[in-house]
């Protein structure tokens, strides 16, 4: 590149990086990294825990459910699997570091339908969470003949006041 060039690129470059508005160029600038450059999304990974991924929830409409507190927590609990002869006891979340949130895909045909968590992501800028989840076959796990599957996932993720939801990303 002539010096000329060099001098026109380097005000541009400047420019970019003033108005990236956290976008850094590089490895391993941000919270994602598509091919070898870093891009910074605002997006953050968060940890997460399966509590109960199922085909036979007893919720049959599709959505978001978030329970903060022991008592959102147990009736959460006992709609899922309100299906069940013998329901499981209620399973265990410290609810002074940790909330629940259930996605429910709704009646399907399948008796094999399952949903799968791909990741969750805080939002820096909100602390919004977002859950990033698919939808599948389980072989393995089938209903019974005749029985429309209602899949859903119950997850364990950091307590927080912010807004929840969900994105399905098949």
């Amino acid at each position: 590149m002539n010096s000329r060039r060099r001098l026109l690129a380097l005000p541009l470059c400047a420019a970019l990086a003033a108005c990236s508005g956290g976008v850094s160029i590089g490895i391993g600038g941000g919270s994602n990294v598509w091919g070898g450059w870093g891009w910074d999304d605002g997006w953050d990974s968060v940890d997460f825990a399966v509590i109960d991924s199922s085909g036979a929830s007893g919720i049959a409409s599709a959505g978001l459910i978030v329970a903060r507190d022991i008592s959102a927590w147990a009736q959460l609990w006992a709609d899922h699997t309100a299906n069940l002869a013998a329901p499981p006891l209620l399973p265990s979340v410290n609810f002074a570091s940790q909330m629940v949130a259930g996605v429910f895909a709704g009646p399907r045909t399948s008796a094999c339908a399952r949903l799968q968590v791909r990741r969750v992501l805080r939002e820096r800028a909100t602390g919004r969470l977002r859950i990033e989840v698919s939808e599948g076959i389980d072989a393995a796990g089938c209903l019974p003949a005749g029985l429309a599957a209602t899949p859903a996932v119950l997850l364990a993720l950091p307590w927080t006041t912010a807004s929840v939801d969900y994105v399905r990303i098949d």
